[in-house]
């Protein structure tokens, strides 16, 4: 999950709305709910399909706003000021926490 969120934070695609990102975005939400659900698995959680994927969304959701965010006003928050920001939002819906080194993302 948090390699997923750096990616997008660190390696920005572009503005290209119609290439890679969005034929591949269904793969995106499908990985994604993957993880969630490992992650409910690995604490002996049920989660249902439905509810990993509409979390998945979530959480796509509050990389991508952040991301544009990001992009609209580059000097307002660093790369790693905005993965931080998403892994604290993200953490809590997913039920875990995100720790980095002296806070440093």
């Amino acid at each position: 999950m948090e390699a997923f969120a750096r990616s997008v934070f660190f390696n920005p695609a572009g503005n290209d709305a119609t290439g890679t990102e969005t034929a591949n975005r269904d793969l995106c939400i499908q990985t994604l709910s993957g993880w969630i659900a490992d992650i409910h698995a690995g604490r002996s959680e049920t989660l249902t399909p439905d509810d990993a994927r509409k979390l998945a969304i979530g959480v796509s959701a509050v990389i991508d706003g952040i991301s544009l965010e990001r992009s609209l006003n580059p000097v307002g928050m660093t790369a790693a000021e905005a993965l931080q920001i998403a892994l604290d939002i993200i953490g809590p819906k997913i039920g875990v926490v995100f720790a980095f080194p002296d806070g440093a993302a």
